[in-house]
């Protein structure tokens, strides 16, 4: 999902939101933007959340961005004592533009 979940859909039990923040000047090279890259990361009942946090981050600094921190909570399901677990993935990347 890219922003948020519309409430016609049903994200199950794992999913990923990712969110971009504004364009920011490079401290390397002039035609060269940094973005700030949010990645929400929801689970229910999973044992390994911090094996899959590894792989999730791997994965990103793969592609290309640069890992700044992550924030684990947890959400309680509404009129239940259940709860979700939500991880936050804070990244930066770096963009080319122009000539």
């Amino acid at each position: 999902y890219q922003d948020n979940v519309g409430e016609d859909e049903d994200p199950g039990i794992e999913y990923f939101i990712f969110e971009t923040e504004g364009f920011a000047k490079s401290d390397n090279d002039k035609n060269v933007l940094k973005q700030g890259v949010l990645l929400r990361y929801y689970s229910e009942n999973r044992d390994d959340l911090d094996e899959r946090s590894l792989d999730i981050i791997a994965t990103l600094e793969n592609a290309g961005h640069n890992f700044l921190n992550s924030v684990k909570s947890a959400i309680q399901k509404a009129d239940t004592d259940e709860y979700v677990d939500e991880i936050e993935f804070n990244f930066t990347r770096l963009i080319k533009y122009g000539c």
